[in-house]
């Protein structure tokens, strides 16, 4: 019988005010107190004029965990069961996927959003997630399972939302919060954040820098500096405006992977996980986003809100050749590296609508979204001259573009306690490519315009059993559009397939969620189809693929006292390819189960401490199961903590912060590339001070 477990604790408290007036605030020593931080039930039928109703989504409140530095996301999303991190040590890019739904790798196959809008240049042509917000900066994590391509669009694994922190919609006196942070391989990070505002208006202000050496020998490190202003204008009390500008730059050190076993011309797992492969291999990325949002109560049943944003970024690598040695775990030797850069330039808007009304004595609600974004992304590839060479030949040369428009509405009708939600989406996707340059191409220049319309149909049903737990179900469709890659592949002699479509999914799922006295659960079966997968056959691309996958989620949480508070959580799962020479086997990165596991304690009113772990079953990093893409099970402990000191240079709050990652120091590894295994990171340490002024 399948059970899943996951202890997990809530470790703050909120820093007490007296008084209403102006200038009121008053800071003293908050006591920690414990409670849930996840929120598997929602609160009401819609949240952020989007139905939620007779969906899978898991809220996790990160303002209330102890901090946790360098984005490791194995704790930030410790709570959410289901989602599986291949980790990337050199931070560089969110590598995520879910229910066997395929690679992980730069969590192409999960809508990766912020605050609502893609952190993708283009979800349709190029789905990368390579920036993420730091954790000190959320507010929220949201995922999205079943009916997220309804509410988003494109995405066969799911929606993950990251929700920042916003400036205050109330009176509050100026604040500064500063977490500062140092720790092994010579890591330092610092997050800074200035608030303040009044019924009118409010600012948010934050700069977050970091930097480590990486624990691989050479190559592993990486900088980040991610400076972002977030202003709130209150017209009246009816209409808002928010303003976001965040700016993220990025340099990453990329060490490659090692081979299995030992050989000639190549570092292998034997020679120890620190050994590096690619000692100039390198990624830099440039980041720029602004965004502008309007939110109007037209009465106390309609509400409105648009939002209107453009993000420019800009992708580099720098990639020595191997110099004839094995790709797999080889060491670069050649005297010449491969320069790629993309450059994308997106404009969009996200307009959604929210109308509550009553009909045959029930209460409903109709949610409608019309979005629309144009990307337009220049592609060039160089040979330079040396293995360090920052300009070069120019090789490859593409215009790529893309323009998508979609259309969502749905309705909760609500009948007693039950409710029924249909959905429909219907989305246009256009993608040009034109192909300028192509040096030793064996195929003319290649031109290609191709536009899909695409409709996905839902419905999602909820039976309130008392109004403290439900019963769920929801039937929903979802899809992937052909990236750039897929419609005009960049290896030479590769050809397009002129008949290539979207891949599609077909997700089930049935559920129970509900709090109970001391205890709130959610648990869900699910099944997911998922057609027309994108591949090659010979040198052409094409839709040939189709997989299924079904399982358990389930998470537990429970406030057991005042010192103590448990969350079990996990999944499990089964997974197989039912289509194409490799039927019957596993999907890859799907593991039969995870289970997850945290005890939060908090003492003395002052201090907190929370013990996660993570078991994961083998499973393998391709659909082929072979050798080289083996990844055991493992078990991995966590350590995070933090301590309320009392004033410290003036600061009227001080915390030290303090934590351990990987506390077993297991040798393990959850991420194999083309290149090799890339190897987990060591047992480290990390403390530092939190100050609010």
């Amino acid at each position: 019988m399948l059970v899943a477990f996951i202890f997990s604790s809530t470790l703050f408290a909120q820093v007490p005010t007296s008084g209403s007036g102006r200038g009121s605030k008053t800071f003293e020593l908050p006591p920690m107190t414990l409670q849930s931080t996840t929120r598997n039930i929602p609160n009401s039928t819609v949240v952020d004029k989007k139905i939620v109703s007779g969906k899978k989504v898991t809220t996790i409140d990160q303002e209330n965990i102890p901090t946790v530095p360098n984005n490791n996301y194995r704790q930030t999303i410790a709570e959410i069961p289901g989602l599986i991190t291949s980790e990337v040590n050199n931070e560089s890019y969110i590598s995520m996927t879910s229910r066997g739904l395929g690679d992980p790798h730069e969590g192409f196959n999960i809508l990766m959003l912020r605050d609502g809008i893609p952190m993708a240049a283009d979800p349709y042509g190029y789905p990368a997630a390579y920036y993420s917000p730091p954790s000190e900066a959320l507010s929220k994590i949201e995922f999205y399972r079943s009916g997220a391509g309804l509410l988003f669009g494109p995405q066969p694994g799911g929606a993950l939302n990251f929700k920042l922190k916003s400036a205050p919609s109330e009176w509050q006196e100026n604040q500064i919060l500063t977490k500062n942070i140092g720790g092994s391989f010579n890591r330092i990070s610092t997050y800074t954040e200035i608030t303040g505002g009044n019924e009118k208006k409010g600012y948010l202000g934050s700069f977050h820098a970091r930097g480590t050496d990486g624990f691989r020998e050479k190559n592993s490190d990486s900088r980040i500096l991610n400076p972002r202003f977030n202003f709130r204008l209150t017209n009246q009390e009816f209409r808002r405006f928010y303003f976001d500008l965040d700016v993220f730059q990025g340099h990453f050190g990329e060490p490659g992977g090692l081979a299995r076993t030992s050989g000639a011309n190549i570092y292998s797992l034997a020679d120890g996980f620190k050994k590096t492969t690619l000692e100039n291999d390198r990624l830099e990325v440039d980041r720029q986003s602004l965004s502008l949002t309007w939110e109007e109560d037209w009465s106390p049943t309609t509400i409105s809100s648009v939002t209107v944003w453009t993000t420019n970024l800009e992708r580099s690598s720098f990639r020595q050749a191997l110099g004839g040695n094995p790709t797999f775990g080889g060491i670069a030797v050649g005297t010449t590296n491969t320069i790629q850069v993309q450059k994308f330039s997106a404009i969009g808007f996200d307009a959604r609508f929210l109308k509550n009304y009553s009909l045959f004595g029930e209460n409903h609600h109709l949610t409608a979204a019309l979005t629309g974004m144009t990307t337009k992304s220049p592609f060039s590839q160089m040979t330079g001259d040396s293995p360090t060479a920052t300009t070069g030949t120019e090789t490859k040369d593409l215009n790529r573009a893309t323009d998508s428009q979609a259309f969502a509405v749905e309705n909760a009708f609500q009948s007693g306690k039950l409710t029924v939600t249909p959905g429909i989406r219907l989305e246009n996707i256009k993608q040009k490519i034109d192909e300028n340059k192509n040096s030793g191409s064996a195929v003319p220049l290649r031109n290609t315009s191709k536009t899909n319309s695409v409709s996905l149909y839902g419905l999602g049903l909820e039976y309130q059993l008392n109004p403290k737990y439900q019963t769920y179900a929801n039937l929903s469709e979802g899809y992937k559009p052909p990236s750039f890659q897929d419609t005009i592949p960049l290896g030479t002699g590769d050809l397009v397939s002129e008949e290539i479509n979207e891949a599609r999914t077909w997700s089930r799922e049935l559920g129970f969620r509900g709090q109970f006295e001391k205890i709130e659960a959610d648990v869900s079966l699910f099944k997911v189809n998922y057609s027309n997968q994108f591949g090659r056959v010979g040198n052409v691309f094409k839709n040939i693929g189709a997989s299924e996958s079904e399982g358990l989620d389930a998470s537990f949480s429970s406030k057991l006292n005042d010192s103590f508070n448990l969350h079990l959580g996990g999944s499990w799962l089964k997974s197989r390819i039912t289509s194409g020479t490799l039927e019957v086997k596993a999907t890859q990165y799907s593991p039969s189960s995870i289970i997850r596991a945290g005890l939060g304690y908090v003492y003395g009113n002052y201090s907190v401490l929370r013990l996660q772990g993570q078991w994961t079953e083998k499973h393998s990093g391709d659909d082929a199961h072979s050798t080289n893409f083996k990844i055991p099970r493992y078990t991995l402990f966590d350590l995070t903590g933090e301590h309320v000191i009392g004033k410290l240079w003036g600061a009227p709050e001080s915390r030290f912060l303090y934590g351990i990652q990987n506390v077993l120091d297991e040798e393990y590894f959850s991420r194999i590339r083309s290149n090799g295994v890339e190897p987990g990171q060591p047992r480290s340490f990390f403390a530092g001070l939190s100050l609010v002024f």
